[in-house]
């Protein structure tokens, strides 16, 4: 487990995560974080998804807590800026409603929900520490 210095980061972005090698679906990802007491991760801001994808081992993708039910939205509301990759979201075959992080680059996919991938859990309501495990 790795702890950042709380000074290391602003405190509106101050969390537990926990990155999951195990490849599910979003919907199982999203029930395993809740199983453990968190949440698939949230990206409210530029800041966040860098250092996020700074913590992540390199790889493909993984799925973080972004949905179309209609509009994309996340716990922090509608987004405002988010980083799609170029031409991302496409919703290439119809049914790509969960938004999953490109590894090398740290931009946003919209994926089949269905897919697996390994995913990122936080602790959204203990701001103290961020930690990788």
């Amino acid at each position: 487990m790795h702890f950042c210095p709380q000074d290391f980061l602003p405190p509106s972005i101050l969390f537990r995560t926990t990155f999951t090698q195990i490849e599910m679906s979003w919907d199982d990802a999203k029930t395993n974080c809740e199983e453990n007491k968190l949440v698939l991760v949230k990206i409210p801001d530029e800041t966040t998804n860098k250092i996020i994808r700074d913590l992540l081992p390199n790889g493909t993708e993984a799925w973080i807590g972004l949905r179309k039910p209609r509009l994309w939205y996340s716990a922090f509301g509608y987004l405002s800026q988010p980083k799609w990759r170029e031409g991302q979201p496409d919703n290439l075959y119809g049914n790509e409603f969960c938004a999953a992080m490109v590894l090398e680059d740290g931009t946003w996919t919209d994926e089949p929900c269905d897919k697996l991938y390994p995913f990122l859990c936080f602790d959204g309501l203990n701001n103290k520490h961020f930690s990788h495990i």
